[in-house]
């Protein structure tokens, strides 16, 4: 996803060419005073000379409410436990610089966020290749992330690391319609468990006296996963407006697969405005590891995470669900120098294994405001 994006400031920058400034707020809520997110987005970009740009992100986030514990619903009830997340703000720099000559449009960006709890320094290049009169170009990149896990709860920092790599083709098929096929490969290593995530077991403490003691939950400390992405645009003269149609498949080796199909409607409205609409419908098989608790099973916890076999986890994140979003956004073009933008989506998330309570899935109002500023 990290290679779309870069490919989309891309081919911005190939359209416009030119200064630009940028601001985007994002509110994220989740029902019964669940998570909430408030983030602030800014971007300033600068053309340096003919095919070279500097641009740099910063993003401030701030995130409160309650999340599912882990712990099963208590017997009789089909509400899950909730722990309260302490509010914490995340502050993250993004550096992007970009050359264009000959063919190539490579591009290499330098990325630190941090937190309390997490700090991620990382780093990616990606190199667009164009041929055929640039009705086609060839996508090429590599992403890498190095994280530091340090809640105050641990002794010692424990680190993750990621590599990512992606190859595609967006291919031009003619002045209305265009097609981008993208392949993608990760592997993650390290410390991948949530150390704020715990399971349930009924424990013997002495004969015949059990107690629903609680343990850290306990993920592989390696991942690997795989990416097909595929989309279409095509605009539609007499409707004077465009859809988009897109399908990622995610494959992993935690015994995840996943779908994600995307269709989006762009209308114009006379010269200034866009309406599109958009629905998401995302639906995924459960971990190998996922369960409610560990009763009924062998499993004997320990009182770390260490990243070894056995593995389990009753995050709801890494069940079978569906979630689909719902979306409405609006552009306006103010101006030849000025856009503004705004945004709802609806999101629902439901299990699909029968016997997650539905209380651990949220559904969430998403809303985003931004402005453009290009000059």
């Amino acid at each position: 996803m990290w290679v779309s994006v870069l490919l989309f400031v891309q081919l911005q920058r190939q359209a416009r060419a030119e200064d630009a400034l940028s601001y985007k707020f994002e509110s994220y809520q989740e029902a019964r005073d669940r998570i909430k997110v408030i983030a602030h987005y800014a971007r300033a970009e600068k053309q340096l000379s003919d095919g070279t740009t500097l641009s740099i992100q910063g993003v401030v986030d701030t995130i409160t409410g309650a999340t599912p514990s882990g712990e099963p619903a208590p017997e009789g009830s089909d509400q899950v436990p909730l722990s309260t997340v302490k509010t914490e703000v995340r502050r993250g720099l993004v550096l992007n610089a970009g050359h264009a000559f000959g063919q190539h449009e490579l591009s290499g960006q330098l990325s630190y966020s941090g937190e309390s709890d997490y700090t991620s320094r990382a780093f990616s290049f990606t190199d667009l290749v164009n041929f055929n009169q640039k009705n086609t170009v060839l996508q090429i990149g590599y992403a890498r992330s190095n994280d530091v896990v340090h809640p105050v709860f641990f002794a010692d920092e424990l680190l993750k690391k990621s590599d990512d790599f992606i190859v595609g083709v967006t291919q031009i098929l003619d002045p209305r319609t265009t097609v981008t096929v993208d392949l993608g490969w990760g592997r993650s290593r390290g410390y991948l468990s949530d150390p704020y995530k715990i399971i349930e077991k009924d424990t013997e403490l002495f004969p015949g006296l059990f107690l629903p003691l609680t343990f850290p939950e306990n993920r592989p400390d390696q991942r690997s996963k795989a990416t097909l992405y595929v989309s279409c645009t095509h605009f539609f003269d007499k409707a004077n407006g465009s859809a988009e149609a897109s399908f990622r498949y995610f494959d992993d080796n935690w015994g995840i697969q996943s779908g994600t199909l995307e269709l989006a409607w762009f209308q114009k409205l006379g010269e200034r405005f866009v309406l599109s609409p958009s629905v998401r419908i995302y639906q995924q098989s459960a971990a190998d590891f996922y369960m409610l608790s560990l009763n009924g099973t062998s499993i004997e916890p320990g009182t770390v995470a260490t990243g070894a076999a056995p593995f389990y986890s009753s995050d709801y994140r890494l069940a079978k669900f569906r979630a689909v979003t719902l979306g409405i956004k609006l552009v306006a073009k103010v101006s030849d120098h000025l856009s503004l933008d705004a945004s709802y989506e609806d999101y629902d998330m439901r299990g699909r294994d029968g016997f997650t309570p539905q209380s651990a899935f949220c559904r969430a109002d998403v809303v985003n405001l931004g402005a453009h500023w290009n000059f």
